[in-house]
């Protein structure tokens, strides 16, 4: 705890949409979305006024993670610094405009174009065929890939502020892969199911992704995520144990997004896991 007017020290938050101060619904647009999101949320139950929130919707972790060090390297150093993780699949061509195959597969660009999204997006209409087509020999070659990249990301940002002596947490409010959406895409595309993406297989091949040994569990909310291994979301998995509520704690049937109860269950996990840890 410090001092709430010391203006050098301050909380620095990240994520997607699930952090982004300024996001609205876009299944249901008349939804009061002005709720205080969970990083203000933390910030009031650690008696911290100044927060940074770097939150924008669409981010993948590559690009929430260079942020956060972007920022670090910029600007006074962050307090303690708070990164909701969003989905592994996620990835962002020359750091411009973030590509998430798992909507191509489960929305036409038809309907993608009512969401107002960038010309340069809908050109990569070919990027899900791309990404799974990596899959072909049935060997998850793919998801331990994406596993990888996704492992060394959270180990960059949590050793690169343990070096500067910056407390932090890391909390993954998204499957790091979800193959629920990639069975939809394969639908979608009518591709054969892959047999081998299970909620066990998938698990398997996450605990044996080079670096998993490494993650400092102390940064790390729920770890190691999938409930299979014990793990949870912050945000996700039902009947985990967590609290988490789809029900009560979303925008809507049609929208997964926390709604204010939402957040309030997201700051209370990370205010939790702040007072265990440091």
């Amino acid at each position: 705890m410090f001092n709430k007017k010391d203006p050098k020290k301050y909380i620095l938050a990240a994520g997607c949409s699930f952090t982004d101060t300024n996001w609205e619904s876009y299944d249901y647009p008349d939804y009061d979305c002005s709720f205080p999101r969970w990083p203000a949320l933390l910030g009031d139950k650690l008696g911290v006024d100044n927060v940074v929130n770097l939150g924008r919707s669409g981010l993948g972790n590559d690009i929430i993670i260079d942020k956060v060090i972007d920022h670090i390297l910029h600007e006074e150093k962050p307090w303690l610094v708070v990164i909701g993780l969003s989905e592994g699949i996620r990835f962002t061509p020359y750091n411009w405009i973030t590509i998430n195959p798992h909507i191509l597969g489960r929305d036409t660009i038809d309907r993608r174009i009512t969401f107002d999204i960038d010309p340069w997006q809908k050109s990569f209409s070919g990027t899900g065929d791309w990404a799974i087509s990596r899959d072909r020999k049935n060997d998850m070659g793919l998801m331990g890939a994406i596993f990888n990249n996704y492992i060394t990301q959270l180990n960059r940002i949590v050793s690169l502020c343990d070096r500067l002596n910056i407390k932090i947490i890391v909390c993954p409010l998204m499957r790091p892969v979800d193959i629920y959406d990639y069975r939809a895409y394969r639908a979608f595309h009518e591709l054969p199911q892959k047999h081998r993406w299970t909620d066990s297989s998938v698990a398997k091949l996450w605990m044996e992704t080079k670096g998993f040994d490494d993650v400092n569990q102390k940064a790390v909310i729920g770890w190691p995520i999938w409930p299979e291994l014990g793990g949870s979301l912050g945000f996700g998995h039902d009947n985990d144990g967590s609290g988490f509520d789809r029900n009560s704690m979303t925008i809507g049937p049609l929208d997964g997004h926390p709604n204010a109860l939402g957040h309030q269950h997201i700051a209370e996990k990370f205010y939790e896991h702040y007072k265990k840890t440091y």
